[in-house]
């Protein structure tokens, strides 16, 4: 991570998201997450299927502002990945304002 004319370059690999990506995603999250309380109840979880491995190199940098992002996968806490009964787990347990997201890769 670098910081440039007031912007935050994240590098990952080929790829690039400056600081004002990450906000815009992190606005789109926290958009999915409204509702009107009086007709709906309030979202359990955010899922966000990437088949295409689109958003991929987005999931590390968005982890550090946005601590309920959650990756389904192989074990790795540190790295905020699972199997489905750790991530139901972290769901039951989770405790922050935030509405929880999934990040799935199919294939």
């Amino acid at each position: 991570m670098r910081v440039n004319e007031g912007i935050i370059d994240f590098e990952l690999g080929f790829a690039q998201l400056q600081g004002r990506e990450v906000v815009s995603i992190l606005t789109s999250l926290r958009n999915a997450a409204t509702y009107n309380k009086h007709e709906l109840a309030a979202p359990s979880v955010i899922l966000w299927p990437d088949q295409e491995r689109l958003w991929i190199q987005c999931i590390e940098p968005l982890r550090g502002t946005y601590p309920a992002l959650w990756s389904l996968g192989d074990y790795s806490p540190d790295q905020a990945t699972g199997p489905a009964v750790w991530l139901r787990y972290q769901l039951e347990t989770q405790g922050g304002e935030e509405v929880p997201v999934i990040y799935t890769v199919n294939g």
